[in-house]
């Protein structure tokens, strides 16, 4: 077993995870329109993305199992349920889901971003 190879991926998957973090406690001490609820998925999607390029630099396919990108505790208090839709060694799809309708309309959001970092909105 290579200890550095893991020593490396545990230190960039911390300093990810804490720059994530930093960034979202910021971000929270500011009030927030509804709107900003969805950048916050936005900024959850693109950071799990490049823990996908991670994981695929490391062992050469995209994972198919958020736990194996990042530790849920960090999201205990999200407004979005994450999951990782696709995986295989080329491509994957994230979502993010609604737990809350915050902004009273009826229906939950759904958020997908792909490979490329496209991220888009689908409609129910």
């Amino acid at each position: 077993m290579n200890t550095n190879r893991i020593s490396g991926k545990l230190s960039m998957t911390l300093f990810l995870t804490s720059i994530c973090l930093i960034v979202l406690n910021v971000q929270c001490t500011h009030p927030k329109p509804i709107d900003s609820k969805s950048s916050e998925c936005k900024r959850w999607l693109w950071f799990m993305a490049n823990l996908q390029a991670y994981h695929k630099t490391e062992y050469g396919y995209f994972s198919q199992e958020i736990d194996s990108l990042m530790s849920l505790d960090s999201m205990s208090l999200a407004r979005y349920q994450y999951r990782v839709v696709y995986a295989d060694s080329h491509n994957f799809v994230l979502e993010a889901r609604e737990i809350f309708d915050f902004d009273q309309d009826g229906q939950l959001r759904i958020w997908q971003m792909d490979t490329s970092k496209n991220c888009k909105e689908i409609k129910l």
